[in-house]
């Protein structure tokens, strides 16, 4: 496989397995899509542009109003 040259992007191999990372500064997401595919690029962009990679399902708002509808 050709080895791929974008920026931030790290590539691990940990027991035969290969893992393709973004990593910027103190972040590293793992990216879960085939490298050199149309939804590895999208995802290695969508970050790169810094952009959240997926939306949290809870936060702290909606833990306090949790907490207060709660007896």
């Amino acid at each position: 496989m050709k080895k791929l040259e974008l920026p931030y992007l790290d590539t691990i191999t940990v027991k035969g397995r290969t893992y393709h990372y973004f990593r910027k500064g103190k972040t590293r997401v793992r990216l879960k899509a085939a490298p050199g595919s149309e939804a590895f690029l999208k995802e290695y962009w969508h970050l790169r542009r810094g952009q959240p990679s997926a939306v949290s399902k809870t936060t702290w708002d909606g833990l306090i109003a949790s907490y207060y509808q709660s007896s």
